[in-house]
């Protein structure tokens, strides 16, 4: 039987987070997702990796979310659970992890995101108790490059 652990994510991760972001349809070098993972702020984010017989199979970027018209909340940024691997209890298990952390942030809410074209992924979270909360869209402006 293989062994599935979790664990705060390194600097060594950042080839195997890069590769599950692939999965997710977001590419990245190594070399930036060494820089993202760096310039997280220990103290409202969290990358958690899942790991099988050692060698990383999943992660999850978890946050503190503020803002002047709600309570805080913590929210699931990312969660990736290689395509191999699917339903074999990883992401639950990085599920259950995010609801402790945000209990020990003092915040009674924990929210997600999902496209609406990842319905496989609204089901999951829809077992693990999670309810459509809103229906929105998200708008993106490209700001010109400073020099």
């Amino acid at each position: 039987m293989s062994e599935i652990s979790l664990r705060a994510a390194t600097p060594n991760d950042a080839v195997a987070i890069a590769g599950l972001a692939v999965q997710l349809g977001y590419p990245v070098s190594r070399d930036e997702m060494m820089a993202r993972l760096s310039k997280l702020p220990a103290e409202t984010e969290c990358v958690m990796v899942g790991s099988v017989d050692g060698e990383v199979k999943a992660w999850m970027q978890i946050g503190v979310a503020m803002s002047i018209e709600s309570e805080p909340f913590v929210e699931i940024r990312g969660l990736v659970v290689d395509e191999k691997l699917r339903a074999s209890g990883l992401g639950s298990r990085l599920v259950d992890y995010a609801k402790v952390w945000a209990q020990t942030k003092g915040v009674s809410s924990l929210r997600v995101r999902s496209n609406t074209v990842r319905t496989a992924t609204h089901a999951f979270y829809e077992k693990r108790g999670f309810i459509v909360s809103k229906l929105q869209k998200v708008f993106a402006f490209t700001l010109p490059q400073s020099v």
